[in-house]
């Protein structure tokens, strides 16, 4: 930008009409430390350059009445303000956008007009689609570099990238949207605690299943569904699924009566992989006979 000097007031006992000259100085603070002046700015304005940059500048206003006699006045000295860094090409992100894979992102093209070093700083963000919808950033994701993980599964991410000058100046860019990340292979539900089986084991009470413990490697949300089976013994002798019991709790039959019964709990991860589950068997206790009429 141009400074442009006001040449203040002047007066000539003599009434002899006066012309102006002009030179500009730098210095280090208001103060004037290591003033020196400019080389060539001798015009009536100044255009900053680099070398300017966080110093301090004034003009000094030569008057000459043409007769011989001249004198000096200087301004105040004016603060050369810092200049943020420009960005001219926004960040860039590689990798393949499937969890488990890193994505790398560039700081992008920047400038300074003060002629200062740059350092940046990094934030990704997470959004449900490449509009932005629910973005949010990422807990901890500050590095050049993140490697994808389950909860960004079906997501979109991108970069913000962070200009310091060192001097106050901050700036900021943002990237474009990767494509969604995928999973890998999207892998199938993974039982980490067998399903249990509870309730009063006669004939005419009910079983309920609990679903055990899972996970999924893709993060994934999970279903379930359900097969009671039967069986002869607690080795699973002649097992046979029950028709039809394929609800969470199963009330128990004559057909059960002595038997051995366990439930399969198999988990979906609406992405066509599923994993099968069992309990153990447990035991249809003996019923007594039950008198309705006396002898």
């Amino acid at each position: 930008n141009t400074l442009t000097r006001g040449d203040g007031v002047w007066t000539d006992p003599d009434g002899d009409p006066l012309s102006y000259t002009y030179q500009w100085y730098r210095a280090d603070d208001p103060n004037g430390t290591n003033a020196a002046s400019i080389a060539g700015a001798t015009s009536s304005s100044y255009t900053l350059t680099s070398s300017d940059a966080h110093k301090y500048l004034r003009v000094v206003v030569t008057a000459s009445d043409s007769k011989g006699g001249t004198q000096t006045a200087n301004s105040g000295y004016t603060t050369v303000l810092n200049s943020a860094p420009v960005n001219s090409a926004v960040p860039s992100v590689t990798g393949t956008a499937t969890v488990g894979n890193t994505l790398t992102t560039t700081d992008g093209t920047w400038s300074d007009a003060d002629g200062d070093n740059r350092t940046f700083t990094y934030q990704w963000y997470r959004a449900d689609d490449n509009s932005g919808t629910n973005l949010a950033s990422i807990s901890g994701a500050t590095s050049s570099s993140y490697t994808l993980a389950a909860g960004d599964l079906n997501k979109y991410l991108r970069v913000v990238v962070t200009a310091n000058d060192g001097n106050g100046g901050t700036q900021t860019a943002t990237s474009a949207y990767s494509s969604q990340v995928a999973g890998v292979g999207n892998g199938a539900p993974v039982n980490t605690t067998s399903p249990s089986v509870t309730g009063t084991a006669t004939v005419g009470n009910t079983l309920t299943r609990g679903d055990g413990v899972w996970t999924d490697p893709d993060g994934d949300p999970l279903s379930y569904t359900y097969q009671w089976y039967r069986a002869d013994d607690v080795n699973g002798t002649n097992a046979a699924s029950i028709s039809g019991a394929t609800n969470s709790s199963y009330t128990l039959t004559t057909s059960d009566a002595h038997k051995y019964l366990r439930v399969a709990v198999i988990a979906n991860d609406g992405n066509s992989n599923t994993t099968t589950a069992y309990s153990a068997y447990t035991a249809v206790l003996n019923s007594a006979p039950v008198n309705s009429a006396v002898p």
